[in-house]
């Protein structure tokens, strides 16, 4: 009677296989907890990074005396792109140079 050889060749190559997709459902989980946890530190440390921001945002707008936005979360506000003023780029005639005189004649000249 030969059944028994390939029986246990069966049982034997299915307990392999299992054995190995265990394995691997173990290294693709691993993997997974892995990949998770590297996304949660970059978020701790990034959040900490927005707070602390954040936080000298609001206390420089307090120092220098804005009541109206100091203490909430508001971001920044975005310059107006038209309302830029280029130095080097005006088409006016009798615009002061820069260096020509000193600093503050041409910061009175421009305002």
């Amino acid at each position: 009677d030969t059944t028994r050889y390939f029986v246990e060749e069966e049982s034997a190559r299915k307990e392999r296989e299992s054995e190995t997709l265990m394995t691997k459902q173990k290294v693709d989980r691993q993997e997974t907890e892995q990949f998770y946890l590297t996304k949660f530190r970059e978020y701790i440390l990034n959040s900490n990074r927005i707070s602390r921001l954040q936080a000298k945002y609001d206390h420089i707008r307090k120092c220098l005396g804005d009541k109206s936005t100091a203490g909430t979360t508001a971001t920044l506000p975005r310059p107006i792109a038209n309302s830029r003023r280029r130095i080097g780029r005006t088409l006016l005639a009798g615009q002061p140079k820069l260096f020509g005189g000193s600093l503050e004649e041409y910061l009175e000249s421009t305002k």
